[in-house]
């Protein structure tokens, strides 16, 4: 054999040795398994720190303090305008009953009846002042939009809307019930308060206050009595075909 085949023979040898070596020493799944732990490791690391450090590399706006004290100064405006509207909103909303009862369709009598009051201090002392109560007119439907819902009666049943105007002539506001002044009769003698808008009402100073209460009657029932006036005063009876 000649020297350069020798060598070539013995290169190649190593070389199968070498691989040899490297393949057996090589163990496949603890391999993965390391790669796969030291991935999870790093990852629990940034998550851990993530949690602990939730703003860490967030980047915010530099602001002078001119410019903070503008916005700061906005912002509690904005507080306080929008806190106004909605309080005036929803006091409006609650007070207001003649916006939030609306008739559809049906038909309509007049009542005509003004009634007078005596207005008594929260000591119940009469002040000399008087309050007037305007029963206007008697509306009959069969569907009513209530706070900007529709409202049905159940069958056999109709809608009596009373349109009532309250005129306050004093320089104070006055808290009234116009509820208490209206009883329905039926065909028996019995009294009946209004079934919806009971609520009080706010009459400002020297102003008049439109309002609505409502009674649900059955549909057969064309001639209604009312009972009209204080409940431990004089009361008199308004009768009305509708």
């Amino acid at each position: 054999m000649s020297v350069q085949k020798f060598l070539q023979a013995n290169i190649w040898l190593g070389f199968l040795i070498n691989m040899s070596v490297k393949t057996t020493t090589l163990n496949l799944p603890e391999y993965l398994f390391a790669q796969i732990a030291d991935f999870s490791a790093k990852s629990s690391r940034i998550i851990e720190n993530k949690i602990k450090n939730p703003l860490k590399g967030l980047k915010l706006p530099k602001f002078s303090s001119a410019n903070a004290k503008y916005i700061i100064l906005g912002a509690i405006a904005l507080i306080i305008i929008g806190g106004a509207g909605f309080y005036f909103f929803k006091s409006g909303a609650s007070s207001d009953s003649a916006a939030q009862i609306k008739t559809e369709g049906g038909v309509s009598a007049p009542l005509n009846k003004k009634l007078e009051f005596n207005i008594k201090s929260t000591s119940g002392e009469d002040t000399g002042n008087k309050l007037v109560v305007n029963f206007n007119s008697v509306e009959r439907t069969e569907k009513i939009l209530y706070k900007g819902r529709p409202l049905l009666p159940r069958d056999g049943k109709d809608f009596l809307v009373i349109n009532i105007e309250i005129e306050n002539s004093t320089r104070d506001r006055l808290n009234v019930r116009p509820a208490d002044f209206l009883r329905l009769i039926d065909a028996t003698g019995r009294q009946f308060a209004p079934d919806i808008q009971t609520d009080v009402i706010k009459v400002e100073p020297l102003s008049i206050k439109r309002t609505r209460t409502v009674y649900i009657v059955p549909d057969g029932t064309a001639n209604i009595k009312f009972l009209l006036g204080e409940i431990k005063g004089d009361r008199e009876t308004v009768e009305v075909k509708i």
